[in-house]
């Protein structure tokens, strides 16, 4: 059981790993129980090496390999994709986590507000040549507000937090209660994804973003991380 387990099976399993992924290896859990090397969780959320020095992105990006997508969830990242970015053009992907502006997290990036990484936008699209900006965000307010302020943005379309309310039973970036948790990380992986996919990447640290620059294999002409410290 995970804070992802749904009580109802989804897509024939209720092993939240299936839910997204392939397994690695042939082998079924009975045979693996089997053998003599067998680590087993003791719980605890240990924090992702986000330093990203070259040694530690070489193995990360090699572990990346061996977790691909399944079928149900590749396809529907794939016609996202599709839908949301055009071709051809210059997109600078900012990933925004304005809900944690109200619950901090020990140990974890300080996020920049939405306030305050406009300017940034607006002076990166004009030292970048960018055509269009992809913003993940979790609450609506951030989308209504960059809506204001930049132009071209691009956002996938689904439920976001209308109020966001600090919650202590929940991540900030599982507080969407109108949706399953299923389908939370479904919007939120499609959305790490794209991010991935876009030609510059700008934001503060955090798992998400991270993985997005895992997921892109060097592949970004620009990436900046504006460093606002940890929450201790």
């Amino acid at each position: 059981s995970t804070l992802y387990t749904e009580e109802e099976a989804v897509n024939g399993t209720k092993n939240v790993w299936d839910y997204f992924f392939k397994q690695p290896s042939p082998y079924t859990l009975e045979e693996v129980y089997k053998s003599k090397n067998v680590i087993l969780s003791n719980g605890s959320l240990p924090l992702c090496n986000t330093s990203m020095k070259p040694d530690v992105l070489q193995w990360q990006r090699y572990i990346n390999t061996l977790v691909p997508f399944n079928q149900t969830l590749y396809e529907h990242i794939k016609r996202t994709v599709k839908s949301v970015l055009p071709d051809g053009k210059r997109i600078l992907g900012v990933p925004t986590r304005g809900s944690e502006q109200s619950k901090r997290v020990i140990g974890h990036h300080i996020p920049i507000t939405v306030e305050e990484i406009v300017p940034i936008i607006q002076k990166k699209i004009k030292e970048w040549n960018i055509d269009y900006v992809f913003v993940k965000a979790e609450e609506q307010e951030t989308i209504d507000y960059l809506q204001k302020h930049i132009p071209n943005l691009l956002f996938t379309d689904c439920k976001r937090i209308v109020k966001y309310t600090t919650n202590s039973a929940l991540p900030a970036s599982n507080a969407n209660m109108q949706i399953s948790q299923y389908q939370n990380l479904v919007d939120y992986m499609t959305d790490i994804y794209i991010l991935s996919q876009c030609t510059a990447l700008l934001g503060t640290m955090n798992n998400g973003l991270y993985t997005a620059i895992l997921w892109n294999n060097a592949q970004f002409e620009h990436v900046e991380i504006i460093d606002r410290g940890i929450y201790k």
